[in-house]
């Protein structure tokens, strides 16, 4: 995960911009209006300074997430300076197969990895399971008053005195923009509610499933996607009763910079990301609508698109120089219920050609730019294969469902939910992916001495052999992705608490070898109930498949064993 995925890390309790103030206004005659008394929302989604606290910070009391005092308090019309931050720092440590042991060794050597070699190490690969969350960590420095707020969000994925100094993750001013209020608006047609508008460098989030959208759930990711653009959005809120409001966002954007392609070269570590192909210019626009119930009822729909006429194209890629889009859609309910309960049902459907040439600055379900989303779907990693790149399918659909609920033994009870007590969350994503047929070229199977093959759960028609080279034509893509888990939380005392997580993992249905299941009991020491504040240790045992290689930084082909074993002790700090 780049230093821009943790842009705006561990922010607000309540979810919403740190700009996001209730309007002092002067008493109003008998017979006025009834003032309004709630605070005007800047996104239907996830605004730039939410911070995704990981599936951790929940697992006992999600309501901990919105912190001491609820809401944002009241602010004068005086300026005002707020200062935020989040860290996270792992120590994630594989035991597994020592360096060099050849392929099917029969119990190999161990030795100790840091960082692990996992599989679905990585955000961007959709076998991740949010079980070793990589270093983060920002500051949001924001000064406003009730009419106008300038934030600034400093962010970084690596701590440089300890580790790599990679750019990916180095980090920086990740984003910069202006909050403009206007809670008036509607007055004229006798509406309570207002308009905010915000323009500059930022990144929104749509489609979190935790709860009160203040985590990405136990998969960190965002089912309609992710924007990265300079420019804009307009957010609209409305009372439509005492209890339901009605929001509606329009935003539009470019990518500030456009990263070339160096060359053929492995990438150079300092340099971030030379891309598979040269990229061209990207633009998004996004809209939405939500109603809204009091805060225990969300529900929404969206649509993001991003496109690319790819004017730095120097060659065909596929041979083809036609632009690129990548679009998503979908609807979602949220339900944060004090007694019953979080819950997320969502789903999406994404499309999208010409990827390769696609930038990122819209990014959906464990995807970046969109050769990244290309190699996640349409062909997936499969290095036995010899990489993704053989398969040329650069175009198609994704449809995913994603769900996740959490529910506390003491507000089923009717008890305080801060106390001695279990939580148990239930969760799980299915994504189907297909590409439509598109001529092919030789696949081979390294573990078979080079084979030319069929991977398994494809189609392919037209196999010609000419004693030198076997071609497939017409091949199609029609992959299922199926993952789901199950955590168990005990708060044993105020500052111990202990649990269980298992999760299943199907990435592909085109290589069942690739499956993977993990174990994972942990332990948490914490100086409250408070659960977005503690120390974490754990152990996860993994169940691997034959395939299960290790994600970044381990993806080169020869590193062909994942550690079985994974010992993490973080901690996790918000303010």
């Amino acid at each position: 995960m780049s230093a821009g995925e943790a842009a705006g890390e561990g922010a607000t309790a309540t979810g919403t911009l740190p700009a996001e103030t209730f309007i002092a206004l002067p008493p109003q005659p008998d017979g006025a209006r009834r003032l309004r008394s709630k605070t005007l929302k800047m996104t239907v989604g996830v605004p730039p300074t939410t911070g995704d606290l990981g599936s951790e910070a929940d697992s006992l009391d999600a309501t901990a997430s919105l912190g001491e005092g609820g809401r944002a308090g009241r602010l004068t019309d005086n300026w005002s300076f707020v200062l935020k931050g989040y860290l996270r720092a792992p120590m994630r440590l594989g035991y597994g197969p020592k360096d060099g042991t050849p392929p099917g060794a029969v119990d190999p050597p161990y030795e100790l990895h840091s960082p692990a070699r996992l599989v679905g190490m990585s955000s961007s690969n959709w076998a991740y399971i949010n079980i070793a969350p990589n270093s983060t960590a920002s500051l949001r420095a924001t000064i406003q008053n009730a009419r106008v707020a300038a934030t600034l969000i400093l962010t970084m994925n690596t701590f440089s005195d300890v580790g790599y100094s990679d750019l990916d993750s180095t980090g920086g001013i990740g984003q910069g923009y202006v909050t403009l209020k206007f809670p008036e608006a509607f007055n004229p047609f006798g509406w309570s509610g207002g308009l905010s508008v915000s323009v500059g460098a930022f990144s929104n989030r749509y489609g979190y499933a935790g709860p009160y959208q203040v985590n990405s759930g136990y998969y960190g990711t965002y089912l309609f996607g992710r924007t990265r653009l300079v420019g804009g959005t307009i957010t609209g809120d409305v009372d439509l009763t005492d209890h339901w409001e009605l929001l509606f966002e329009y935003g539009a954007g470019a990518e500030i910079d456009i990263l070339g392609k160096f060359g053929n070269p492995p990438k150079q570590m300092f340099i971030p990301g030379d891309p598979a192909a040269p990229l061209g210019s990207d633009f998004v626009q996004h809209a939405h609508v939500a109603l809204w119930n009091d805060d225990w009822l969300k529900i929404a729909g969206h649509y993001l698109t991003s496109s690319t006429p790819n004017d730095n194209a120097r060659t065909a890629v596929f041979g083809r120089i036609d632009g690129a889009r990548l679009s998503s859609a979908g609807a979602e309910v949220h339900l944060d219920h004090p007694r019953w309960g979080h819950g997320f049902l969502g789903y999406s459907h994404v499309w999208g050609e010409n990827l390769l040439v696609l930038n990122d600055a819209l990014n959906v379900i464990h995807g970046g730019r969109g050769y990244d989303f290309k190699l996640q779907y349409f062909g997936n990693k499969l290095r036995q294969y010899g990489g993704s790149l053989y398969f040329p399918n650069d175009s198609g659909r994704v449809e995913t469902v994603l769900f996740q609920y959490k529910a506390f033994s003491n507000s089923l009870l009717g008890r305080p939910r801060r106390g001695r007590g279990v939580a148990l969350s239930l969760f799980g994503m299915y994504s189907h992916a297909y590409s439509a047929p598109v001529t092919g070229v030789s696949i081979t199977d390294n573990r078979n001495n080079g084979a030319v093959v069929q991977p398994p759960g494809s189609r392919a028609a037209g196999i010609s052999t000419d004693g030198t080279n076997t071609a497939l034509s017409t091949f199609t893509i029609d992959d299922n992705k199926l993952k789901y888990g199950v955590d168990v939380a005990f708060a044993a005392s105020r500052n111990l608490s202990f649990g269980f997580r298992f999760d299943r993992v199907q990435p592909t249905s085109l290589d069942a070898d690739q499956s993977y299941s993990a174990y994972t009991p942990y332990l948490w020491i914490l100086p409250d109930w408070e659960s977005t504040r503690k120390v974490m240790v754990s152990y996860t045992r993994f169940a691997l498949g034959r395939d299960s290689f290790p994600d970044s930084p381990y993806s080169d082909p020869k590193y062909v064993y994942a550690d079985p074993n994974l010992f993490l002790v973080s901690v996790l700090m918000s303010l």
